[in-house]
C-alpha cells in the first residue's frame, strides 16, 4: 500500500482552479480525497500496474453537486486526469508534494 499527496490545477474556461488530491493504492483499488473548491470529498476506483485509473466521486461547487469519473494516469511523481462529469470534460494535471508535512488533505 502507498499514499501520496499531490498538488493539482484543474484546467476550466473560468480559469485554473488549484487543490490537493490524496491518493492511496492496494490490491490494484485507489481511494483518497480530493481538496477542490473549498471542498475536501473521498473517491475510490482502480488502477492498474502502469498507473492506468479510473475513479469516480463527487465535486462541490458553490451552485451545484457534481457526481464524476476520472480516469488517466498517476505516477510516482505526476498525474494526468480528465474529470468527466457527463456534460464537461476538465483535465487535472497535478505533481507530488515535496513532504507530507507541508501540506494536508
Amino acid at each position: 500500500m502507498f499514499a501520496e499527496f499531490y498538488d493539482i490545477l484543474m484546467h476550466t474556461p473560468l480559469g485554473d482552479k488549484h487543490g490537493k488530491i490524496m491518493i492511496c493504492v492496494k490490491d490494484w483499488k485507489i481511494s483518497g480525497s480530493l481538496d477542490l473548491l473549498g471542498h475536501c470529498e473521498p473517491f475510490c476506483g482502480t488502477i492498474d500496474s502502469d498507473g492506468n485509473c479510473t475513479f469516480s466521486g463527487t465535486l462541490i461547487t458553490l451552485m451545484h453537486t457534481i457526481h464524476y469519473t476520472a480516469s488517466g494516469v498517476i505516477t510516482s511523481q505526476l498525474l494526468n486526469l480528465s474529470l468527466n462529469d457527463g456534460k464537461h470534460v476538465f483535465k487535472v494535471t497535478g505533481f507530488v508534494c515535496p513532504t507530507v508535512e507541508e501540506h494536508s488533505v
